[in-house]
């Protein structure tokens, strides 16, 4: 059966990030996005295996900014090496060339897995651009 609606195919000139609370347009990528089912074989009462879904794992989230003077990402991961139970809700959104929101990925209880350093090098010139990137452990994600 055709559709009469016209199928419509997101472009995407800018994103932010929030993060409980803050939001960032400083943000060079974000990466790993995405959800997983486990494949569990079973037995059926005909003696023949098939599969079914099991638990859901939402993937690492992998956030790259620009290395700015603050220490916010920094200082969480501190914190969660400290102890802290330290969990954030938030959201990547993606935008239009007008700003208007497309889409949007919210995900819960994140915190920091992974914490990088800029990458250091003399032999450009020391003309980079410095990054630090961020990866976020989060137990579930929804497209909004």
């Amino acid at each position: 059966m055709a559709s009469d609606s016209k199928e419509e195919y997101l472009s995407v000139s800018s994103f932010k990030v929030s993060l409980q609370g803050g939001t960032w347009e400083t943000y060079e990528s974000v990466s790993g996005m995405g959800l997983e089912m486990e494949d569990i074989p079973f037995q059926t009462d005909k003696n023949q295996m098939t599969n079914r879904p099991g638990r859901c794992n939402a993937h690492d989230i992998v956030l790259t900014r620009r290395f700015k003077k603050d220490k916010e990402l920094y200082n969480w991961m501190k914190a969660v090496k400290e102890g802290k139970q330290e969990r954030k809700t938030g959201s990547v959104i993606l935008q239009d060339d007008q700003q208007k929101e497309v889409a949007r990925f919210n995900f819960d209880k994140a915190w920091p897995k992974i914490w990088k350093a800029p990458s250091l090098s003399k032999d450009r010139g020391g003309n980079d651009i410095l990054l630090e990137t961020v990866v976020l452990s989060v137990s579930d994600l929804e497209m909004a």
